[in-house]
């Protein structure tokens, strides 16, 4: 989000959970770095909403797409990464040399779903009604094919720890 005023800029600049870009005046937050986010109000600065940093984890800006948290449940580690995607996507699987992946679980069995359907594009889509959808309009034609969907399906299958099915 742009910064309203040069005033608010040092409280974005020493932030443990936004990080300060100069060049566009951007304040950055990190969703998830710390725990219940949105649940413990953010002490922001006048004239900022909480809800102004609430948008759809599926939406990136394009300069910071690669910018994430890292968050280890076992031994309670959060804290900022910058991502190399896809090689460092979690969620990801390789077929015919090329990888298919997913931000998180939630993409990767909206995926799995689009690819095991006998719909495609826009009749998936449009009966979804959701821009979340979106990021299915980028999935290569290989991925899609009728040959690829046992085979990719198996895997993702495998991947998400769900029990395989006949297509």
């Amino acid at each position: 989000m742009r910064i309203k005023r040069n005033v608010d800029i040092d409280y974005f600049k020493n932030s443990e959970i936004f990080d300060y870009n100069k060049e566009y005046k951007l304040a950055i937050y990190y969703h998830g770095l710390r725990q219940n986010d949105f649940k413990a109000p953010l002490d922001l600065p006048s004239d900022y909403s909480q809800k102004n940093w609430e948008h759809s984890k599926h939406t990136f800006e394009y300069k910071y797409q690669t910018l994430g948290v890292v968050i280890c449940n076992v031994c309670n580690l959060r804290r900022k990464h910058n991502l190399t995607w896809p090689n460092e996507a979690f969620f990801q699987i390789s077929y015919k040399l090329q990888t298919l992946w997913a931000y998180d679980r939630e993409s990767a069995l909206i995926l799995l779903d689009y690819i095991e359907s006998d719909e495609r594009k826009k009749n998936f889509l449009s009966d979804r009604g959701s821009n979340v959808f979106m990021f299915l309009f980028g999935v290569p034609e290989v991925f899609q094919s009728r040959k690829a969907r046992p085979i990719i399906s198996k895997s993702m299958r495998k991947m998400l720890n769900l029990p395989p099915i006949n297509l």
